[in-house]
């Protein structure tokens, strides 16, 4: 019976054998946002079933994306794995608290020396005070004694108030760096103090062994922006473009020498197909109340119940035709970039910079203006074939010629064959746009009225070399029978008559210049106003 107690107390010890491990961090795969980090853990657990907590999880985490993968020598079973808070995790202070605690005990070391070193002259001048009765009044001091006191005391309250100065002083600037030091310590213990994450794995082994445990999981606060540059030595040379990754964390741990990926894709989004639902279509009724009419669909819910009695009014409600599912990966439509060194990423919330890839972009370079909106020549760098690239939409900071010319959008979510980039405005190709009075005019056909509007542009190409320009305008377009538009002059250009978009592509020698005028004119009834003319 003793025999069998003991084999119970035995087999019910290695049901709950606890081992608890620490994990770190050592891989990272950021999209754009959210990110997918490995934690990686090693320790030996007993024969039989055991509980393993493995600590420093991250509570961002999105317990559904857990993946656990073992690796041991000997046969071991995965039971079940659960995410926990756990609370209890500040016994230790964290590197950045202990900078933060030792730092602030030498500024109150050095507080607490400069009050005591004033408060040293503070008794030495009560001393002095208490012997300026010169021995009493009965006793007689001769002229000479009385000068000498007088010189020693001043000589000696000038030393006290030139002290009490500097020890104001420094007591001061200590406060203020004591202030500061106490801030970034209560920031760290806030921080430190913040529950993280465990989790509690149930393992089943053969025989005790020795257990690597691998833990993916998705977490939020993390992500990237593409930023580029874009440089070009020329309108002769092809641009280079340099994609960087903008990362930010805030997962509570810092990422310290970690395998860093990053990703375009987005592992939580939803790749449910759409349902198309009916569309119903049925009478508009106004609902009238108190001589106001409201919207139905805008009206304050307090009348819903009275609208619901009304058998003018159908409603009808609509599910929504998506079911959102977060637990998808879509690495598989989604470009991955693998940053060949280890990195260091703070849980700061920050931006930092991690370069990804340099490309060779083949362009042709053209310039462009719209002096309608703005009189400036805009230089082009046009790519062609340029989905090989994978590009994201992003700010652009360009470099013409060595030289910072500031920034632009590359938009790829185009389906044009051609990817426009615009590198910058070019002083050395001035333009203006004005209208010409001489054929501007307005007058009265019958009914109607008759307007017309005359423009002139002005090309000047101040360059050593010869360019060519696309210079792009518009004619009005008429949504209305009653209003007619009529082209009198195009001066040239190509005419898009459905758009109203005028088109001309000049080539300029050096220092040459051009200018075009193109005529219009707009007649509608007299008795109407139009807007959108000119």
């Amino acid at each position: 019976m003793k025999k069998l107690i003991v084999l119970l107390l035995v087999i019910q010890t290695s049901l709950f054998a606890q081992t608890t491990l620490n994990s770190k961090i050592v891989e990272a795969t950021v999209y754009r946002q959210n990110a997918e980090l490995v934690n990686v853990s090693k320790g030996n657990i007993p024969a039989g079933t055991s509980e393993v907590i493995i600590k420093d999880i991250s509570t961002f985490i999105n317990p559904a994306s857990l993946q656990v993968a073992l690796k041991s020598s000997g046969k071991v079973s995965l039971l079940s794995a659960t995410y926990e808070l756990d609370y209890l995790n500040s016994n230790k202070l964290s590197a950045e608290q202990q900078e933060w605690k030792d730092k602030l005990e030498e500024l109150n070391t050095k507080l607490r020396w400069s009050k005591e070193q004033k408060q040293i002259y503070y008794d030495l001048e009560m001393v002095l005070n208490e012997n300026k009765k010169l021995g009493g009044a009965n006793l007689g001091v001769s002229p000479s004694d009385l000068m000498q006191l007088l010189e020693l005391y001043k000589t000696k309250q000038y030393e006290f108030n030139t002290a009490f100065l500097k020890f104001e002083k420094e007591e001061r600037d200590l406060a203020i760096e004591v202030g500061k030091v106490q801030n970034q310590l209560n920031a760290a213990n806030a921080k430190a103090n913040k529950p993280t994450g465990i989790l509690k794995l149930q393992v089943s082994a053969v025989a005790p062994t020795t257990i690597d445990f691998r833990c993916a999981y998705i977490v939020s606060n993390a992500g990237w922006d593409p930023i580029y540059d874009l440089r070009s030595e020329g309108t002769t040379k092809p641009v280079e473009l340099t994609y960087k990754a903008s990362i930010y964390q805030n997962v509570g741990f810092d990422w310290d020498r970690i395998n860093l990926i990053v990703s375009t894709g987005n592992p939580l989004q939803n790749n449910n197909r759409p349902i198309l639902n009916p569309l119903y279509v049925n009478y508009y009724v106004a609902y009238r109340s108190g001589g106001y009419e409201m919207d139905a669909v805008k009206m304050n819910m307090a009348y819903a119940d009275e609208l619901m009695e009304m058998k003018s009014i159908e409603v009808t409600e609509y599910q929504d035709g998506f079911e959102y599912n977060n637990q998808a990966l879509t690495s598989q439509f989604s470009t991955q970039y693998e940053v060949s060194l280890p990195q260091n990423i703070p849980s700061d919330g920050k931006y930092h910079l991690v370069g990804l890839e340099t490309y060779e972009l083949k362009s042709e370079y053209a310039y462009h203006s719209v002096p309608k909106l703005d009189c400036a020549a805009f230089l082009l760098a046009k790519v062609s074939d340029w989905g090989q690239y994978n590009l994201l939409p992003g700010t652009a900071n360009i470099f013409f010629e060595g030289a910072y010319v500031g920034q632009s959008a590359i938009n790829p979510n185009v389906s044009s064959d051609t990817l426009l980039i615009s590198l910058g405005r070019d002083n050395g190709i001035k333009i203006t746009r004005n209208e010409v009075k001489d054929f501007t005019s307005s007058k009265l056909i019958g009914s109607n009225k008759k307007e017309t509007y005359a423009y002139e542009i002005e090309i000047r190409n101040n360059k050593a070399f010869g360019v060519s320009i696309e210079i792009l305008d518009q004619i009005p377009v008429s949504s209305n029978k009653d209003i007619q538009v009529e082209v009198d002059d195009l001066g040239g250009a190509t005419y898009n008559s459905e758009l109203g978009k005028l088109e001309w592509n000049l080539q300029l020698s050096a220092n040459q210049s051009k200018k075009v005028k193109f005529i219009y004119s707009v007649k509608y009834p007299n008795d109407k106003s139009i807007t959108g003319q000119k």
